[in-house]
């Protein structure tokens, strides 16, 4: 591409804030990812936590999300 033709860029050359914006909220997230990467243990952990809790969940209630949409 030559300069001047990405998406997010505005007549003057420019990123738009908007563009700017979102571009930056997606190097924040990339970031995120990156640190978490290593800690696959404490994330599998987390998920199991978080389905146990829901299963307790649905055990204590005898309903699920099915039945919240029937």
């Amino acid at each position: 591409m030559s300069e001047g033709d990405s998406v997010g860029e505005s007549i003057h050359g420019r990123p738009s804030t908007i563009a700017a914006f979102f571009t930056r909220l997606g190097q924040i997230y990339q970031s995120w990812l990156d640190k978490s990467t290593p800690f696959y243990i404490g994330r599998w952990a987390g998920t199991l936590i978080l389905t146990a809790v829901y299963m307790i969940r649905v055990y204590i209630l005898q309903e699920s999300v099915i039945s919240w949409l029937g």
